[in-house]
């Protein structure tokens, strides 16, 4: 399974991630998109990775521990995977739009980014909105051990099901890492992690107005945007 894990940790995002170029769905796609059946697909939730810097001393194995301690917080404070609400958000964009219609079988489940799988997942509609969460990494400051920064990434492939092709596709990056007055450990779990989940949010809720803009070709309304100090483009 395909997870920001020691990526997020190391880099900016995950390597394999950085060769996917920005696509537009053409205009002459856009214009025979009326009446067109669109299904989104249903992913496993990535990993989260918790790291504090007494894990990231043991390198390596800090790494797996922090692994270990996001997925913890996912379970124990039902943290969601935001892909099914940016894929559903997608697909009303499109329908206000496009004229596009839902699909009335349920999401296909798939773990691959092979493009004619995913094409195959998607038989029975007409295209599919393919929303792939990179998960997402909790990091302290080098020079403040005491206080975090969240960072989480997310991809959007527009695949024509009939031909098995990608129309349009993008990824987007986020993080926090330079927002004013940074949460400590304690700020940031409360309430079963309340400001942990309003940061992923604000950060998935960017990265829909960006798919809906270069993707899509819809500006998002003005106050949409997820909020700056949560969620800062990387």
């Amino acid at each position: 399974m395909r997870t920001l894990a020691a990526m997020l940790i190391v880099a900016p995002m995950a390597a394999g991630c950085a060769s996917i170029p920005t696509q537009s769905v053409p205009d002459q796609s856009m214009v025979a998109w009326k009446g067109k059946t669109v299904a989104f697909t249903s992913r496993p939730r990535p990993s989260m990775v918790m790291m504090t810097a007494g894990k990231g001393a043991f390198g390596p194995i800090g790494v797996a521990a922090g692994i270990s301690a996001g997925n913890a917080l996912v379970k124990e404070d039902k943290i969601p995977d935001p892909a099914p609400r940016v894929a559903n958000d997608l697909l009303q964009i499109a329908e206000r739009h496009y004229g596009v219609v839902p699909a009335t079988f349920p999401p296909p489940t798939v773990d691959t980014r092979d493009v004619a799988q995913l094409a195959n997942a998607g038989k029975g509609a007409d295209l599919l909105f393919d929303v792939e969460s990179l998960g997402q990494g909790i990091n302290y400051y080098p020079t403040d051990w005491s206080h975090y920064w969240l960072m989480s990434g997310l991809i959007l492939r527009v695949i024509d099901v009939r031909t098995g092709a990608v129309v349009g596709e993008a990824v987007c990056r986020q993080n926090s890492q330079h927002q004013q007055n940074p949460p400590d450990r304690k700020q940031l779990l409360a309430n079963e992690g309340q400001l942990l989940k309003s940061m992923i949010a604000a950060q998935s809720d960017a990265c829909r107005d960006q798919f809906a803009d270069q993707v899509l070709r819809v500006s998002a309304p003005q106050g949409t945007a997820g909020a700056e100090a949560v969620a800062q483009s990387h």
